[in-house]
């Protein structure tokens, strides 16, 4: 495998987990992703030394100082290469040029803007910090970047972030931004994730994955690295040419390895014992109530119950499976389920002696699984489709589990456990 095809899986795995990310929720994608966003959170703070700001940015320091910004802005100084020259459009404060200059140690900067007071707070966030040496900036368009403009500053990278959202033709910037960028060079882009930053005023573009990955290739470049940073940007770093890129493969290295060293839960299963029905060990049930007729019966290894329901009982019979238990995270069970029109749930409790420690419960009027017999996974991590988790507690403490079903009166219910797997 060649270093390109290594990067086009990269590439493709980005696109994957930025498609993933933008159909989650924000919030359960955070929590999906806690382990790689609380890292580059980390990470973040941990490199990170406040910049000198001056009376014309100082109000800006919270929000550039924010987690989600240094996370951003971290992430944007791990594409440099020492003694680069990087070209930015659309600077704000210089903040992130600042940041560049200090931890990237490029060897030169200039940027563009639009608002004069973003240009003048550049100059005083480089001047701040002893930066005017290396750095200038200016009054620019995006829309009149040229090639020539680039190639005269010799840019090596060229960096667009948190632009493209505010114009109404985020495309067309793009194929300007495409047109501007010299041989040899990469431009580094980011966008909001969909459903993030659109409340605010300022953005008037709204981006998908689908939306950018069109907007790149038809701008005739080539993504070396996509990916979602803190959950909130997609960044893109891309060029005119499709040979593996060497700011990419340095962005690369920076990535924290976060399952290195993690430890699994002591309480998480690590294996599912198989065992026939019949040959479980049982106990009396303690849900065989108000019945006219309750048969447990072994046949091979599986074991048929058949409850009827007593006509004049008041209110639900109860019939149940009782086994031993010892040491369990959960069971497996696959159900034929016979006659079961007039049963009205189904549980399955743990109980350490008196006190349950576990409750599973399916109102079979609800819905049926299609197949015949089913199997059920019950874990306390499922909340389960057809048997709902209720009660948990520590598993692992009860001695017994028991299947059971609450039948109407005059019902009756016909089923076979006809496999049983306890969960460790």
């Amino acid at each position: 495998m060649t270093l390109h095809d290594m990067e086009l899986g990269t590439v493709r795995a980005g696109w994957e987990r930025i498609d993933v990310l933008e159909r989650l929720p924000t919030a359960q994608a955070a929590s999906v992703f806690a382990p790689s966003l609380d890292s580059e959170r980390a990470r973040s703070r941990e490199l990170f030394e406040p910049l000198a700001l001056d009376a014309r940015t100082a109000g800006y320091r919270r929000s550039y100082e924010s987690p989600s910004n240094l996370v951003r802005f971290r992430r944007t100084v791990d594409f440099l290469e020492p003694g680069e020259r990087v070209f930015e459009i659309g600077i704000g404060m210089g903040y992130l040029a600042g940041m560049m200059l200090r931890d990237g140690k490029i060897g030169g900067y200039h940027g563009i803007d639009i608002v004069e007071r973003n240009v003048a707070g550049t100059h005083g966030t480089l001047e701040a910090n002893g930066f005017a040496d290396r750095g200038t900036a200016e009054v620019g368009d995006l829309y009149e970047l040229s090639r020539k403009e680039v190639e005269a500053f010799g840019a090596d990278l060229v960096v667009c972030c948190e632009v493209l959202e505010h114009v109404p033709d985020p495309e067309h910037a793009l194929q300007v931004l495409a047109d501007a960028l010299p041989d040899g060079a990469d431009l580094l882009i980011s966008v909001p994730l969909l459903h993030r930053l659109e409340t605010v005023w300022g953005h008037v573009a709204i981006f998908g994955c689908a939306r950018v990955r069109e907007m790149v290739e038809a701008a005739g470049l080539h993504a070396h690295l996509v990916e979602a940073v803190d959950n909130t940007w997609v960044f893109i770093l891309a060029s005119r040419s499709p040979e593996p890129s060497a700011h990419a493969a340095r962005a690369e290295r920076e990535v924290p390895d976060v399952t290195r060293g993690m430890q699994s839960p002591p309480d998480r299963p690590r294996a599912v014992h198989n065992v026939a029905p019949a040959a479980q060990p049982r106990l009396d049930s303690r849900w065989t109530k108000r019945l006219s007729r309750a048969d447990v019966d072994a046949d091979g290894d599986k074991l048929v119950c058949a409850f009827d329901s007593d006509p004049e009982a008041d209110g639900n019979s109860y019939g149940g499976l009782r086994f031993k238990a010892s040491g369990l995270r959960g069971v497996r069970l696959e159900l034929r389920l016979d006659d079961i029109d007039t049963v009205n749930e189904l549980y399955v409790d743990f109980m350490a002696g008196k006190q349950r420690v576990g409750r599973w419960r399916w109102e079979v009027t609800s819905g049926r699984p299609k197949a015949n017999p089913a199997t059920f996974l019950l874990r306390p991590e499922f909340k389960g489709k057809y048997f709902r988790r209720g009660i948990i507690g520590d598993l692992s403490t009860a001695d017994s589990f028991e299947l059971f079903a609450a039948l109407a009166p005059g019902g009756r219910a016909r089923f076979t456990l006809s496999r049983l797997g306890l969960v460790v």
